[in-house]
């Protein structure tokens, strides 16, 4: 279930869509979209500081995540559109996460999408990056998961013990907070200029296999929404 690249960096370029998406978990008890979110807040600021490294020519558009749904629109087609065309997923890792059918199933549909990697970055270069939103219990490692990066020298200490939520609620810690921003929008960044993502198809969702709980690891027995956005699609690279 690895996400499929390719050595050499295709001509392709990626049109329109957004510059990220983000997967996260939604626990039970929950606010309302209509609610104050701290998911919303990094949405905001991630879009504000790719802003500040990406050119204004760049063909993608601000990242999303599913409370920027427009009211009366089919929130699963909605996602799935996101998922096929969005450049990179922001994967909010917790224990919640991993125990997420559903965000298992978001995490595969967009690694099936093939990744073309140009200098400096790795031909395996990912476009999947996860962000530890809340401590993982020693327990709860996920094997998949822990392929990825997601801390290194240039973040704050606390971020790896805390994770990026609780930093972004106490005050003492703001300044952490937006170090920890800035290294995730300056790789998406990075990502949104050296790689180019190629489209996917638009995926029923309830029919594909969750990265985190497989019980089927490839395309059969997937649906597709008949509305596609794109020509390509997945097995297409």
């Amino acid at each position: 279930m690895a996400e499929r690249t390719k050595d050499a960096a295709s001509d392709q370029r990626q049109d329109g869509g957004p510059s990220f998406f983000v997967s996260y978990a939604r626990p039970p008890g929950a606010p309302s979209q209509d609610d104050a979110s701290p998911i919303g807040d990094l949405v905001q600021d991630l879009n504000f500081e790719i802003g500040q490294h990406v050119r204004r020519e760049s063909r993608a558009g601000p990242g999303v995540s599913d409370r920027e749904i427009p009211l009366g629109d089919d929130w699963g087609l909605y996602i799935s559109q996101m998922l096929a065309e969005a450049h990179v997923l922001v994967a909010l890792v917790s224990a919640p996460y991993l125990d997420s059918e559903w965000c298992g199933k978001e995490w595969w549909v967009f690694s099936q999408r093939a990744v073309h990697a140009r200098p400096p970055l790795s031909p395996k270069t990912s476009a999947i990056l996860p962000v530890l939103w809340a401590p993982l219990p020693p327990s709860r490692g996920n094997a998949l998961v822990q392929r990825y990066q997601y801390t290194n020298a240039g973040m704050p200490g606390a971020y790896a013990k805390e994770g990026l939520l609780a930093l972004s609620r106490q005050a003492g810690k703001r300044d952490s907070y937006h170090q920890v921003v800035n290294r995730i929008a300056r790789r998406v960044s990075d990502l949104l200029v050296h790689t180019t993502v190629e489209p996917g198809r638009m995926v029923n969702l309830e029919s594909a296999p969750s990265a985190f709980h497989p019980r089927h690891p490839d395309w059969s027995g997937v649906t597709f929404w008949s509305k596609q956005p794109h020509a390509a699609g997945p097995g297409q690279a």
